[in-house]
């Protein structure tokens, strides 16, 4: 019972953080899907997890409950004070710069390219044979286990440009619904073939900033947008379990209410990870910000340059509970257990609250940034969701990346357009009232 109210103060304070979060217009408050407002939701539903299954699953009680929801409320409060603080000092620009769509030529080029990327590499890294599509359903023969630091670039580059080229054709799907039904179709395809392959992540990485932009300065509808989110749960949840069990033993594998306990699945990471901090500990002491500088500064520097680079904050905690230093599996890991594997429990609220401030002045700078702006402005969904779960040094890699395709794009495939409306531009004569 304890738990529960806890748990009701949490949630009492999430909705504070919500208000904060919210747009007013017309005299009335409602929600844009904007980083603070991802950030604020996928906290409060990673933390959910645990008394949501005690509650609903009857899951037994476990002496990390009280703990962990003492420290998610302490969480909780940082952010909304640093909602406020970043609100009050890094308040929004009132018109970003408007969007120059790409040619509907060079649309289609660089979408077809994208999907021939991404399905080419999945193709390859499954060795080059059709029976191997569904491996992780367990219908494979042989894998192709080589993983390089280009693989690795691959996909997010894909992602890149085909989120380019989104961007553009849904800057004109009104003059031209054709082109944007066509680039939709494209990422709807490249998402099932990752779903086929069981990659639920970078099907979250892709499709969240393409409903971001799609979203962008409108209401999102409450409703339909829980009843989305609970259809995405249920389907990675399905595909979690059946990748586990195989397809082929699909009539056997025990699909029911249980398999769908958010304690079991991605949902229940934090906890998780929380109760073994809890029982083990972390490091013998304190990192006092470490974790959040050196680590950061370290895990920027490919592994192929560096083959003997200092394991990350998470690597390192899955190594303890694990006892080896040959790790083939992680646990995950918390944003609450990093805080107070640096400062303690009292550091918690001091760091979230940071954090919530420079989520906001970091999205609003990139909001006015143009184009390669506004796409890591998306790609920040994605990014603060997957912080729930990985070390923060390495969510700020992923989005570094991100953030270094975009602006890449951003120059090569505006080659020539940008400089040919300069140029027109320059050589318009002055109206007369500003010629001197």
């Amino acid at each position: 019972m304890e738990i529960f109210v806890y748990y009701l103060v949490f949630a009492l304070v999430t909705g504070l953080c919500l208000r904060v979060a919210s747009k007013r217009h017309a005299s009335r408050r409602h929600w844009e899907m904007s980083p603070e407002v991802v950030l604020v939701i996928s906290f409060f539903l990673y933390a959910s997890a645990m008394p949501v299954s005690r509650l609903l699953w009857g899951t037994g009680v476990d002496d990390a409950d009280v703990p962990f929801m003492q420290a998610h409320i302490l969480a909780v409060l940082g952010l909304l004070i640093g909602l406020i603080g970043g609100k009050y000092l890094s308040p929004p620009k009132k018109t970003p710069p408007a969007i120059k769509p790409l040619p509907k030529q060079r649309i289609v080029v660089l979408t077809v390219s994208a999907l021939a990327v991404i399905l080419g590499y999945i193709y390859y890294s499954i060795g080059f044979s059709i029976a191997n599509w569904l491996q992780p359903y367990s219908f494979e023969t042989t894998l192709n286990p080589v993983s390089t630091t280009a693989d690795t670039l691959i996909e997010p580059a894909a992602f890149a440009l085909l989120i380019h080229c989104y961007l553009s054709a849904a800057s004109f799907r009104i003059a031209r619904p054709k082109m944007y039904r066509f680039v939709v179709a494209i990422v709807g395809i490249v998402a099932i073939a990752l779903l086929l392959r069981g990659m639920r992540n970078p099907v979250q990485i892709l499709c969240l900033p393409i409903f971001g932009l799609a979203f962008r300065n409108r209401r999102v509808p409450v409703f339909k947008s829980g009843v989305a989110a609970v259809c995405v749960f249920i389907l990675f949840s399905v595909v979690a379990v059946v990748r586990n069990f195989g397809l082929i033993n699909a009539n056997s594998a025990p699909l029911t209410t249980s398999s769908l306990d958010p304690l079991h699945g991605e949902l229940g990471t934090s906890y998780n990870v929380f109760r073994i901090f809890n029982a083990i500990g972390y490091e013998d002491e304190l990192q006092y910000g470490k974790t959040y500088t050196v680590d950061l500064g370290l895990n920027l520097v490919p592994r192929a340059l560096w083959p003997n680079r200092p394991a990350s904050t998470a690597v390192r905690f899955s190594m303890r509970y694990y006892g080896t230093t040959d790790l083939k599996f992680g646990l995950g890991f918390c944003p609450v257990v990093e805080a107070m594997a640096n400062f303690g429990m009292e550091g918690i609220p001091i760091v979230f609250a940071l954090f919530a401030g420079i989520v906001i002045a970091g999205a609003n700078y990139l909001r006015g940034k143009g184009r390669w702006g506004l796409l890591s402005y998306a790609m920040l969904l994605p990014m603060l969701i997957n912080w729930n779960r990985i070390d923060s040094n390495a969510a700020f890699k992923m989005f570094a990346v991100y953030t270094m395709f975009f602006i890449v794009f951003d120059k090569l495939i505006y080659l020539r357009l940008d400089t040919a409306v300069r140029t027109s531009i320059s050589s318009q004569p002055l109206s007369p009232a500003r010629q001197v």
